[in-house]
């Protein structure tokens, strides 16, 4: 299901996903051009050309022989797969399942066979994360102890629980231990500075604790480590104050880093080369949430500033890969809720595009990296560009 790095094929056609999506992205619009044509020869011929033109940088085409990644063709990026079940209440809440390009040009909805619990969708307010190339699923709404796996076109749930309640306030990381593990922090319930981690097989508790309760902070690795940035909580007195606490999981256990330049909750945030990034969240100004756009590096241990993207907001999911992060839209503060393809030079956002519209709100959507075809099979009812 996941996309594991890119090969060269001897039969495209048959054996590259890639290949095929870019032939067939290529034939549509072909079709549409033969379609819109006066009955004329010159207007299919011109078509045609087009046609060779586009298809010519496809992976193994003229102008990328060896396949994926290409230097001057098809954007070989990967595809990625978004899904939220979010019940509307105050605000429209999201319910997509779609499959994205990743400069937008092409969406189409996929069907991933999910249960209902008493009326409550099974992935609501769950969390994911990525352990050997699959995807695996969280708590939420439904069940705050629930652990599911992705498989084939469908969501299992496993017979292992997990330890502590745990939901979209909470974050995961995938570790890059022998084997690897899952960890997952700031679990749904007080004082929010635990930890488990999970194998694939079983989930068993981390033995150290934060030194800061970090409920709806966001987790990413720096350097390999562990970093839990920013959070607060919110008690049966009213909201204590939002935190602005930095701390890094080493060998003997969670120690301070850097204070985030913000005192701010439910950021976005991942790993960029050999730091990570922060990018919007909540911050509390006169006793009144405020969103925010602003974007955080995090290197060699100092914060510094790294520019704005267009849409303000929280709970999102954010996404690196190559030179572009990708924000997927949680809780926003703006009416409009925008995917955002973010230029990145390594220390500064240089540029943002708008590169899809989710119809609803959603607590952390879950997005992973994809092949182009994956689970089309599953849409000849459901799905639609």
């Amino acid at each position: 299901m996941i996309l594991q790095g890119f090969l060269i094929f001897k039969n495209p056609q048959i054996n590259n996903p890639t290949y095929r999506q870019c032939i067939e992205e290529a034939a549509s619009s072909l079709k549409k051009c033969v379609t819109a044509c006066d009955p004329n020869n010159a207007c299919f011929n011109a078509c045609h050309e087009s046609f060779l033109r586009t298809s010519s940088n496809c992976p193994c085409m003229a102008k990328c022989p060896a396949g994926c990644p290409c230097e001057d063709g098809y954007n070989c990026e990967p595809f990625m797969t978004a899904i939220c079940e979010q019940r509307s209440g105050t605000y429209p809440g999201g319910q997509y399942k779609y499959i994205l390009s990743p400069d937008g040009h092409f969406k189409e909805n996929r069907l991933y066979h999910s249960p209902i619990i008493n009326d409550i969708p099974y992935l609501e307010k769950a969390r994911y994360g990525i352990l050997n190339g699959e995807v695996y699923f969280f708590g939420g709404t439904s069940d705050n102890k629930k652990i599911a796996k992705l498989t084939d076109c469908g969501i299992e749930e496993l017979s292992v629980r997990l330890l502590n309640n745990f939901s979209s306030w909470a974050r995961t990381v995938t570790l890059p231990t022998n084997p690897d593990e899952i960890m997952l922090c700031s679990t749904h319930a007080v004082p929010y500075t635990k930890c488990e981690n999970f194998d694939g097989q079983i989930s068993r508790n981390n033995p150290f604790i934060m030194n800061y309760p970090h409920k709806c902070g966001c987790i990413a690795l720096d350097n390999n480590f562990p970093t839990i940035i920013d959070g607060g909580d919110y008690t049966a007195e009213g909201p204590l104050p939002i935190l602005s606490k930095v701390e890094s999981l080493g060998i003997s256990g969670w120690r301070e880093e850097q204070d985030h330049p913000l005192e701010i909750r439910c950021p976005a945030c991942t790993s960029v080369g050999d730091g990570l990034i922060t990018i919007g969240g909540q911050t509390r100004e006169e006793g009144v949430d405020t969103y925010l756009n602003d974007a955080f590096l995090f290197s060699n241990k100092v914060w510094s500033f790294a520019g704005q993207i267009k849409q303000r907001g929280g709970l999102s999911t954010l996404l690196f890969y190559g030179t572009h992060l990708f924000n997927f839209p949680g809780w926003q503060g703006d009416s409009v809720k925008k995917v955002e393809r973010i230029s990145w030079n390594g220390t500064y956002v240089t540029g943002t595009t708008i590169i899809n519209e989710e119809t609803g709100y959603c607590y952390r959507p879950i997005v992973f990296e994809t092949l182009p075809d994956a689970c089309a099979d599953t849409c000849e009812e459901y799905c639609f560009p």
